[in-house]
């Protein structure tokens, strides 16, 4: 089966983008900080839709940080290792069956235990549980087996 994998070194460019689009994320939500150079009036939008959603200014600060953020985790979790083999493929299939699973279990406690506004952030979050959950258990998995293997 043939997969797509980004190359080993964008590994490297990952944390370029991801660092600072989840500086910025946090910046938002907690401290309201916005880029000024996104922000605009929304009167073109307002005109499609009369329902009143998007009229007013926008600030795309946010759209920007969660861009990063998916960018960066796709680089980091999809990029290919430096031996890349069958056993490998196999520990990232685990690995990614293992974050999907967790990542709607953490779904499901959310819905069921939290509410409100608080409800939103968990949303919110677990958006990148399933990258962040898999690059975290495919690491431990090669890990593990380079331990094992120099023993």
């Amino acid at each position: 089966m043939k997969t797509f994998l980004f190359p080993a070194a964008a590994k490297h460019w990952a944390w370029l983008v991801l660092l600072p689009a989840l500086a910025l994320g946090l910046a938002n939500m907690y401290w309201d900080y916005d880029l000024a150079f996104l922000s605009f009036k929304s009167t073109q939008l307002a005109r499609l839709y009369d329902d009143g959603i998007f009229s007013g200014n926008m600030n795309f600060t946010d759209e920007l940080a969660a861009i990063g953020m998916i960018v960066g985790l796709m680089l980091m979790g999809f990029s290919a290792e430096r031996v890349e083999d069958e056993f490998t493929s196999t520990l990232r299939l685990k690995a990614l069956s293992w974050a999907v699973w967790c990542h709607f279990i953490v779904l499901s406690l959310a819905i069921l235990l939290v509410h409100s506004a608080a409800f939103y952030h968990a949303l919110v979050y677990n958006m990148f549980t399933v990258l962040i959950l898999f690059r975290l258990r495919f690491s431990y998995l090669i890990w593990k087996n380079n331990r094992e293997a120099e023993a």
